[in-house]
């Protein structure tokens, strides 16, 4: 197994095959000294942290172990973040050059070639949709229970989540 982030959660819910937890996506503003003419400082203070919530398979443990509210951590492989970046950024930013560069060359116009990148582009997004369903059903691309979190201190909590059945 590769390499993991690691990161705090809050156990939300707990379904019966997995747990339903909430995560704190971090900025690295606040490591930067750069603040006053960052674009990303202004944007993260109208949405300064936003939850996430995963849902994390048993793997190994058992249900009874956990109670909403309890704080864990799970890890995700490093290679994972990287290569999901870039088929969410650049996937779809190639298929529209590629769709611009095709109808051009096909039909000569500016407007093919606009057309052209314009079905590019939904391709791109057809297709990254599809990686993501895929990734979302291989045990390798998923978070995974790595254990109880005792450093309760670094997460806000959220509201806790209610499961419908």
């Amino acid at each position: 197994m590769s390499p993991l982030n690691i990161e705090s959660a809050r156990v939300v819910a707990i379904s019966d095959d997995a747990l339903w937890v909430d995560t704190i996506q971090r900025s690295t503003c606040n490591a930067c000294s750069q603040r006053a003419g960052c674009g990303q400082y202004a944007l993260n203070k109208l949405h300064p942290q936003r939850p996430t919530h995963l849902k994390i398979p048993f793997n190994g443990v058992f249900k009874h172990d956990f109670a909403t509210g309890d704080f864990v951590k799970i890890g995700v492989p490093h290679g994972l973040v990287l290569k999901s970046a870039l088929v969410v950024y650049i996937l779809p930013l190639m298929a529209m050059l590629a769709g611009a560069m095709v109808a051009d060359r096909l039909f000569g116009t500016d407007l093919a070639a606009g057309l052209g990148g314009l079905l590019g582009l939904v391709f791109g997004f057809f297709a990254v949709r599809m990686y993501s369903n895929r990734a979302a059903k291989h045990a390798d691309s998923q978070p995974v229970l790595v254990s109880a979190d005792t450093e309760k201190n670094c997460y806000i909590p959220t509201n806790i989540v209610e499961l419908s059945n």
